[in-house]
Order: structure tokens, then sequence, then C-alpha cells
């Protein structure tokens, strides 16, 4: 087994190899229920996005896929052509999905700011102490712009974002459109002490309010779950 590099025995393989698919599958669980919870949320957020800025994120689209096809040395073009498409129909394709991230993006500003969640420069500087993290987030910074710095704290902030919709959602993911509908209908609500905090979008729309714990009917948590790790926008946006 000296092969496998990390394992000296069958034994130490087997367990190295369940515990990564556990790992996996864990990661996999908490995605499925970030991916289930914004969506609901999104879906059902009162907030209108600007024709510009749909087409704005459409073409940021078509620049992502441009690039991963640059890795193959393949022009955009020619793959859109041999799979029966063309870059109009690739820009039309996307127009749902680019209003779709536009929105998710102002509900996520909105609870973000409604909640103070934030990053602290301490936070950053430990994330980028880690040798590998500092060198993939420089790589990014250098090919798509911005700094190792902006990129981990968007990460962070990205992070600590989805754990308080996790920790505040108490659903099943069969469950979790309904639940989330009153996440979305009262994601700027602050509780009855305190005045209600309304945060405004890049377009200068109302966003989402802010989310609420919501319990299953058996009284118990069944789940608390994006992409891929999904980034926030950088702060200066």
């Amino acid at each position: 087994m000296k092969e496998r590099g990390r394992y000296e025995s069958v034994e130490e393989y087997k367990a190295g190899t369940r515990t990564s698919l556990e790992a996996n599958a864990k990661n996999r669980e908490r995605n499925d229920r970030i991916d289930a919870a914004m969506k609901a949320i999104t879906d059902n957020a009162e907030c209108v996005v600007a024709e510009e800025i749909i087409k704005a994120e459409v073409e940021r689209m078509y620049a992502d896929f441009e690039h991963q096809m640059s890795h193959y040395g393949i022009k955009p073009e020619d793959y859109l052509k041999y799979n029966n498409s063309s870059p109009e129909q690739f820009r039309a394709e996307r127009k749902e999905p680019a209003e779709r991230n536009v929105k998710m993006r102002q509900v996520m500003r909105a609870i973000i700011k409604a909640e103070n969640i934030d990053v602290t420069p301490e936070e950053v500087k430990a994330k980028l102490r880690d040798p590998n993290v500092l060198a993939e987030l420089t790589h990014a910074a250098k090919h798509n712009g911005g700094s190792a710095e902006e990129y981990a704290y968007n990460d962070m902030l990205t992070d600590k974002f989805f754990e308080f919709i996790l920790a505040n959602n108490e659903f099943t993911l069969e469950k979790a459109e309904e639940s989330a509908k009153e996440t979305a209908a009262t994601a700027t609500e602050k509780p009855a002490a305190k005045k209600p905090a309304t945060a405004k979008s890049a377009s200068g729309t109302t966003a989402a309010k802010k989310p609420a714990a919501k319990k299953s009917t058996s009284g118990t948590a069944t789940s608390k779950k994006p992409a891929a790790k999904k980034a926030t926008e950088n702060k200066a946006e």
C-alpha cells in the first residue's frame, strides 16, 4: 500500500477512505441545505433587478465560460457550435440564472447588513497564514483582479452568512421552500424592541427581510447548508 502515499496498510487505507467519504457526504448534505434555503429565500424575496444589471451578469457568466474554454485551447464559439448552440443562445439561456444570481446577492447583502455580519482583519490574516490558502487566493487574484486579502474576506463573509442562514432556519429539504418563505418575508425585520433595518441593493431596490428561525413539526431540527462555496461580491460593490 505504499503507493497510496499516506497509508501504510490496507486497514489504514480503508479507514482513511471511510473518513473521506463521510466528510464528502456531510459537505454535500450541507451544500444541499444551503442551496435549498437560498433558492427559496431568493424566489420569495421582493426586489426588482434593473435590466442593465442582468445584462452585465450575463456578460460576466459568458466571460467565465470563455475563461474555462481557454484552459483547453478551445474558442467558445467553436465549442458552442459543436453543441448546436451559439453565443447569442448562450446569453439568452443565461438571462434567468443571471437574474437569480443578482437577486441572491441583493438578499445576501441585505441580511449581512441587517445582522451586522462581518470579518475582522485579524481573521483574514489568520486565514492567509495557511500557505496553501495564500497560494490559491493569490493565484485567483492574479487572474481575476483584486487581492488575496479581498478573496479571503469574501470567502469568510460568505461562510458566516451561510452559517447564519442554517442556524436560523430549521427544516427538512422537502419543506425548505415553506421555511424560507418566512425568511424572505422578514429579512430586514429586527426584534420587537428595535427599529426595523432595511438594506438597499446596488440597483436601489429594497431587498429581503431578516430570516426568522422555524422549527420542524416534530419540534426538533431536521436540517440546518451555495456554490459550491458561493462567493460574496466584493464589499466595494
